[in-house]
């Protein structure tokens, strides 16, 4: 009971980040708690795994975060490895570059250490993960990513057709196929990918001192590019674009937190989620389930139990999507699930990266059920003509 005309105290008040109305119903006010009552049932398995959200943040997103901080002044190295994303060959990539005192921010430099990580690739002194390519083929933008599809948009290497002859021999296999390449002699086409690239516009993005001007430069910055490449499909502005910005913003946010530099932090507090939409790569419009003057921060620390999260926001409904759509009823609860999220730790521990929704789901079951021979029946496997990426690319 609250005496009329007296505060609440603070344990009356709505739970929600900024809201300070009065509860009625599970710790949320009136509005809150029809907010919550009329989530998808992919925004509810999202809420579910709230306490497990970091260990689902996609494995290539730590290991871009890391790079973009030592290269920030490169876009052209960036690009590359906002679309690679495999943790392990991005880590080649500057071990070779540490090794034989090349740079990666110098157009032959960067070629040059790919040329020798893929000769590493060829004769099995470097793998490839399966555990990571396992992840990468549920992921929308990695119909462009991993090795081979990344660095033959950049003219490094091209599919050899003549693989199959008796007398030839390709430079080397690579992905969940093994599906083979040879290595262009003429860095034509990677001359003027960097060229393309290399715009003198991104020192001056690099250079502003609030992230929304950050943005807004990057985003024209883009546009522009897109206007004269052919990389990355990003000519078409859909979600590879959007991929690729939401990319470089996640960097930027993240370097930016860093107190040593002398940019201001980002405020979420001033973003709300129409301002999102134009920020994340949202191609099936998870977000359109908001308002758009919905505040940003308060989303995330709902969904994340953080206020910083908000570009992760469609990213984690779209990953949780495929799970709820194809992998059976009882997702939600699974996701909701001390077991689950204990598994997931575990996976977390085994294989040193974050899992898939679905791969976890999937493992998940298999563990339980104790017989391998259960696999399809463990879960409605997604058709491989409904993959988000075509399996012959990775």
């Amino acid at each position: 009971m609250v005496t009329i005309g007296a505060s609440h105290c603070k344990q009356c008040l709505c739970q929600w980040l900024g809201c300070s109305k009065p509860r009625t119903w599970k710790g949320y006010c009136h509005r809150h708690s029809n907010f919550i009552n009329d989530l998808s049932d992919t925004w509810k398995t999202v809420l579910a795994a709230k306490n497990i959200a970091k260990l689902l943040l996609p494995c290539d997103v730590p290991s871009f975060i890391a790079f973009y901080r030592r290269y920030r002044h490169c876009l052209p190295a960036l690009v590359v490895a906002a679309f690679l994303k495999e943790p392990a060959a991005l880590s080649s990539l500057e071990d070779q570059a540490t090794s034989s005192g090349r740079k990666l921010d110098e157009p032959y430099g960067f070629r040059d250490c790919w040329v020798k990580v893929i000769a590493k690739l060829s004769v099995g002194i470097l793998n490839q993960r399966f555990v990571e390519l396992q992840q990468l083929t549920r992921n929308g933008a990695g119909r462009m990513s991993c090795i081979g599809p990344t660095l033959r948009w950049i003219g490094i290497l091209e599919p050899d057709p003549d693989a199959d002859d008796a007398d030839a021999s390709p430079d080397v296999r690579l992905g969940l196929t093994r599906r083979p390449y040879k290595v262009l002699s003429d860095d034509g086409i990677f001359q003027d990918f960097w060229k393309e690239f290399a715009d003198e516009t991104w020192p001056r993005a690099v250079a502003a001192q609030s992230f929304a001007s950050f943005c807004s430069e990057v985003r024209a910055l883009l546009q522009q590019i897109a206007k004269r490449t052919q990389a990355f499909g990003l000519a078409s502005e859909k979600y590879c674009f959007h991929f690729l910005y939401r990319k470089l913003l996640i960097g930027e946010s993240s370097f930016r937190r860093d107190d040593s530099t002398s940019f201001a932090a980002v405020d979420w507090d001033d973003l709300t989620v129409g301002d999102l939409k134009f920020l994340s790569a949202d191609k099936n419009e998870h977000l359109s389930d908001f308002d758009d003057m919905e505040p940003a921060a308060g989303l995330s620390d709902f969904f994340f139990g953080r206020s910083d999260w908000p570009l992760f926001l469609s990213a984690y409904a779209c990953l949780w999507h495929e799970a709820v759509e194809y992998m059976g009823d009882d997702v939600c609860e699974l996701a909701g699930s001390e077991s689950v999220h204990g598994f997931a730790r575990s996976w977390r521990q085994r294989n040193s990266i974050n899992p898939h929704p679905s791969v976890l789901l999937t493992e998940y079951r298999l563990a339980r059920s104790g017989d391998p021979e259960k696999k399809n029946a463990a879960s409605k496997k997604r058709p491989a003509s409904q993959l988000t990426i075509s399996i012959s690319d990775v």
